[in-house]
């Protein structure tokens, strides 16, 4: 497992919480940009507008803002 694939959180990680932590680091990185090998997204060109979690077909938890 890659240290970078491990998502610790404070508080307990229910969906509603894992949508918002998910929304919050997507949203900084196209905020900032990104760029790696033949991938660029440069800052601000983005804008994430919601993160939803699925916990069954039936349930799902949204984050957006």
């Amino acid at each position: 497992v890659h240290p970078d694939s491990i998502v610790e959180f404070d508080r307990d990680p229910t969906t509603e919480v894992m949508a918002e932590t998910i929304f919050a680091g997507v949203a900084r990185i196209l905020h900032e940009g990104f760029a790696q090998e033949h991938y660029c997204i440069p800052a601000g060109v983005v804008k994430l507008e919601s993160v939803r979690v699925w916990e069954t077909p039936d349930s799902w938890a949204e984050f957006a803002e």
